[in-house]
């Protein structure tokens, strides 16, 4: 392989980002495609690169971020098991070097050539020299073997100019949005510009703290609770919606440690069917601000962030 491609494409690629865009847009000049929810991955194949996402999709096949990560933290030792239940797939949407060429740059391959190029490529890989590496550029290719497999590749597929009603379309099927690029545009490493991400707006709610859950050992946050189980109001008393653990802060964890009031008995009004072995309930007084993707069929918090600890 060309060592200029061979460094740009592992050593240096910082893939190029997306821009944050409040509401869709229809234009003849851009083309429109699906958000994935998953991670950033770059696909190595001889002299080929290849830019996209990891995925694991739910029961209605609709990549979810929570699923890859499940999938992401799942023990090396256990990566059959893994991928049974977790099966993950992946989305290329660029190609960034082909036959010893940095396509990148090479203004005969803008936006729209680049992605017909891809798909004359993708039958023509062979599972023999496959690697995939992060946006970071570790080799993730031992915890995701089933991409040694060519045919868990799925081009994503996008339209021309339409970009309003394929995002509500999208939103409606439950994915995340959309992200848009103009026809004419070049790849450029780590640029935050020319590519647009819409996404669908998160919700908002309070919910009240019933309980919490402990970190792993190998968690940073050892010596703090590590997620909180969260409680909604309703008429029929305090119902389960879920944990959540991002967004605390430090201290805010340090807070929280201290201040939840252990209680022997559930305070929810239903237990949930599973509890896990880690979690302790508390006294329901403490209201937290959370926002979140949307609601499950079963009515759990899909994604949800901490925004505030209501104090007092």
């Amino acid at each position: 392989m060309n060592d200029h491609i061979y460094k740009a494409g592992l050593a240096i690629f910082e893939p190029m980002k997306c821009e944050k865009r409040p509401r869709p847009f229809n234009d003849s000049r851009w083309l429109f495609e699906p958000k994935v929810d998953g991670y950033r991955c770059k696909v190595v194949n001889g002299d080929t690169i290849l830019d996209g996402e990891v995925a694991v999709l739910d029961s209605a096949g609709v990549p979810r971020l929570r699923l890859v990560q499940q999938r992401g933290k799942s023990d090396p030792r256990f990566v059959k098991l893994a991928m049974r239940e977790y099966p993950a797939i992946y989305y290329p949407f660029d190609i960034l070097a082909f036959n010893g060429r940095d396509l990148a740059q090479d203004s005969r391959y803008p936006t729209v050539e680049r992605k017909k190029l891809l798909r004359e490529v993708l039958p023509e890989l062979r599972p023999n020299g496959i690697r995939c590496f992060s946006s970071g550029s570790n080799d993730i290719t031992a915890r995701f073997p089933e991409l040694l497999d060519p045919s868990r590749y799925k081009p994503l597929p996008y339209i021309v100019g339409e970009g309003v009603d394929l995002y509500k379309t999208l939103c409606e099927a439950g994915w995340e949005g959309i992200v848009a690029k103009p026809l004419d545009a070049a790849y450029v490493y780590g640029n935050r510009g020319y590519w647009k991400k819409v996404k669908k707006p998160r919700i908002e709610g309070k919910f009240l703290v019933v309980g919490a859950c402990f970190p792993r050992p190998d968690s940073n946050r050892t010596g703090w609770v590590g997620s909180v189980i969260l409680g909604e109001v309703t008429p029929g008393g305090l119902v389960y919606r879920g944990e959540v653990g991002t967004g605390f802060s430090f201290a805010e964890l340090d807070w929280l440690t201290k201040t939840l009031k252990r209680v022997d008995n559930s305070p929810l009004h239903v237990r949930p069917k599973s509890v896990e072995r880690f979690w302790f309930w508390c006294d329901p007084t403490q209201w937290l601000e959370v926002d979140f993707f949307e609601r499950t069929k079963d009515n759990m918090l899909r994604e949800p962030v901490v925004k505030r600890i209501v104090r007092n």
